[in-house]
């Protein structure tokens, strides 16, 4: 009589074997937890973690700049030039016709994201939207940078410099508008991409009334429109903050995998850094003849 012990059919072994997030290929262990799936996401956990928020204060404060500065070019330019009509006529004709440069600057970062895009491929494949966010961090740091190039540029009194101001502008409008919808395309699932791109134009809508507070207190004088270019260029400084934020998660969660799932997306917990190579797996299972059996 054989006294070999029936083995467990291969369905139920694969089933603990997810659950416990075993490899058994090799004899190696491997934990999978740190990789969430987008499936597993909840719309609340997207628009209350901090890469949505960020992106969104990115997107307010960078479209707010243009429109203020469209609305307070002509003072300006008036002041600028001692209130010669013709430089401020020719001054203005030209901002429009540059402003035109923007359908340009809007391919050239869509070909930007796009080479990101391949150059990040396998983030891409991950389950994880902190890591597919990775591609955007160089356009996202490129839109801050103009914002705060084109902010600086306007506390400078000289004519000349209205035109790399005016080609600022083209390239800050343009990483604005395209990027508000690309980033939420690449990293976020896109079952919810409807709801957090309303969500997120509904926010910018409504941050743009601030540019009426803005206009009044530029009416008080030319001090007052400096005090208010100077008080956008600090936030445009501030943007700088949601590029870094994806960079950063980004390099922490290839570090290793951490002992809970839902660090990335806002969860108070600290992550505990594990080994890479081996993962101690405690689980208990039962055998045929109904012994429990602990593996670690």
């Amino acid at each position: 009589m054989s006294t070999e012990m029936p083995s467990r059919a291969p369905e139920e072994n694969n089933a603990k074997d997810r659950v416990t997030g075993i490899s058994r290929t090799g004899g190696e262990e491997i934990n999978d937890s740190s990789q969430i799936s987008l499936s597993e996401v909840t719309l609340k956990k997207c628009i209350c973690s901090r890469f949505y928020l960020l992106h969104v204060y990115w997107s307010c404060i960078v479209v707010l700049r243009l429109l203020y500065f469209v609305g307070t070019l002509n003072p300006m330019l008036v002041d600028v030039s001692s209130k010669d009509v013709n430089s401020v006529r020719n001054y203005t004709s030209a901002f429009y016709y540059i402003m035109l440069s923007r359908i340009v600057f809007s391919l050239l970062f869509g070909f930007l994201l796009r080479h990101q895009t391949a150059k990040y491929k396998a983030d891409q494949n991950t389950r994880t939207y902190v890591s597919r966010g990775r591609p955007a961090v160089l356009p996202l740091v490129l839109g801050s940078l103009g914002a705060i190039l084109m902010s600086g540029l306007v506390l400078i009194p000289i004519l000349e410099v209205m035109y790399a101001t005016f080609v600022a502008t083209a390239a800050m409008g343009a990483s604005g508008f395209t990027l508000l919808t690309s980033y939420l395309v690449i990293a976020f699932p896109q079952a919810y991409y409807g709801k957090l791109f309303g969500v997120a134009l509904a926010a910018v809508g409504a941050i743009q009334l601030l540019q009426y507070p803005l206009f009044l207190w530029s009416d008080q004088g030319i001090t007052s429109m400096r005090n208010a270019n100077i008080c956008l260029l600090l936030l445009s400084v501030i943007t700088l903050a949601h590029p870094i934020n994806i960079w950063w998660s980004s390099c922490r969660t290839s570090r290793g995998p951490t002992d809970h799932t839902f660090n990335e997306v806002g969860h108070k917990r600290p992550p505990h850094k594990v080994d890479k190579t081996v993962y101690l797996v405690r689980m208990t299972s039962t055998t045929a003849l109904g012994e429990p059996v602990t593996f670690i």
